[in-house]
């Protein structure tokens, strides 16, 4: 994540030959939160998600970021977080794996990318 507000997974599919690539991107990130990483994550899925449930869902994680600017200054209330939600076009991801990483990711798009090779 950086200015351009971007998380990228390169993800690698070795079950047959050829192995497939593919680069998950995330785009106009707000907010996102990963937990049990263990560099050998394998993703089970990615999927779109009510991004008001996934707020409610962590609910406290916010109310506690609210006091250090985290993840935004638009986290002043309940209503004020919604509001910026709606009006800025986020959607929710949720990702769920088969073994390590899981979490979410609050932003504008997702895009899968096909690769002929990691980068």
């Amino acid at each position: 994540m950086s200015e351009t507000r971007e998380i990228r997974l390169q993800t690698i599919y070795e079950d047959h030959e050829p192995y497939e690539y593919t680069n998950v991107i995330f785009s106009g990130v707000i907010a996102y939160h990963f937990q049990q990483d263990s560099f050998g994550t394998i993703i089970f899925d990615i999927e779109e998600t009510d991004v008001a449930q996934l707020y409610a869902e962590n609910r406290e994680r916010f109310e506690s970021g609210r006091n250090y600017g985290w993840p935004g200054g638009w986290n002043k209330s309940e209503e004020t977080i919604l509001d910026y939600l709606v009006s800025s076009g986020i959607k929710g991801f949720a990702l769920s794996s088969s073994c390590g990483m899981d979490g979410w990711v609050m932003a504008q798009t997702m895009s899968k990318i096909a690769v002929s090779a990691p980068s």
